[in-house]
């Protein structure tokens, strides 16, 4: 199970662009530098935004995927740069769940699984942050 972190970080600068324009500021808070998964997100945003030379990246920081750090992190990206918003949710609690799925399906002997299996990664604004909650969307 993983995220589909180069699509959804695509559908991310498609949303930044529809609500920037082709000017404008972002910041971006990376995982562990020597992560494929942070670079992955990395390479998504990049495909949109890199194309657009009126946007302007104000920060790039690390936070080794650690949540403490990236609150400490991005609050003095924030403090700094107000007027940045949006982001990209996944959902750690439906990979868990299918993961333990495919363990029960394991242990009961079925052995062709896919060798990999994406989960959507959906889009986060402040017109929708209500609509989530930690891991995942509120029921």
């Amino acid at each position: 199970m993983l995220s589909d972190s180069y699509s959804g970080c695509v559908a991310l600068g498609q949303y930044f662009v529809k609500v920037v324009g082709k000017d404008g500021k972002y910041a971006e808070l990376l995982g562990i530098v020597g992560d494929n998964n942070t670079w992955n997100r990395s390479k998504g945003f990049h495909r949109v935004l890199d194309r657009f030379p009126g946007l302007k990246m104000v920060a790039q920081q690390s936070a080794d995927f650690d949540r403490a750090k990236g609150l400490e992190v991005f609050e003095s990206i924030l403090q700094k740069n107000p007027d940045i918003a949006a982001t990209g949710m996944q959902f750690p609690k439906v990979m868990a769940q299918k993961a333990a799925e495919f363990a029960d399906e394991y242990i009961k002997g079925k052995r062709d699984f896919q060798q990999k299996i994406p989960v959507k990664v959906e889009l986060v604004t402040p017109e929708n942050v209500s609509k989530f909650r930690d891991y995942g969307k509120k029921n």
